[in-house]
């Protein structure tokens, strides 16, 4: 959970100057003109898990990963001024299934490159 200050919540609802405050929600201009008054609190709960599948040798050489990821989140946003709720806005996924695949045809050499030519380098 974090606490926003009206700051941040100009941030988030204003994140540019083509944003005027009289096109926000009536509660939101009145939240912000109440400066100190006003904050918003913004959780966000995640529940993932994460798997790795395929050959435990080129997974562990860095050859080849795959990565399944699934789980939720849900993520909500209460704006509060002068102690009472004037405003909220939740959503998320209930349902997350990502696949992520890595390769690196050289293995752990692939990320060697940069340091071999500085070592080359020095040699000769």
């Amino acid at each position: 959970m974090e606490i926003l200050t009206y700051l941040d919540i100009m941030g988030r609802f204003m994140p540019n100057p083509a944003i005027k405050k009289e096109e926000l929600d009536p509660s939101i201009r009145r939240c912000i003109e109440a400066r100190h008054d006003c904050h918003a609190y913004e959780m966000r709960v995640e529940v993932f898990n994460s798997e790795r599948r395929g050959n435990v040798f080129l997974d562990l050489f860095g050859f080849k990963r795959k990565t399944y990821r699934s789980g939720w989140y849900f993520q909500s946003l209460f704006v509060v001024n002068d102690g009472c709720v004037v405003y909220k806005l939740w959503g998320g996924k209930p349902n997350v299934n990502e696949t992520s695949l890595q390769k690196k045809p050289l293995g752990p050499l692939q990320d060697a490159g940069p340091a071999v030519v500085g070592a080359a380098k020095a040699v000769f």
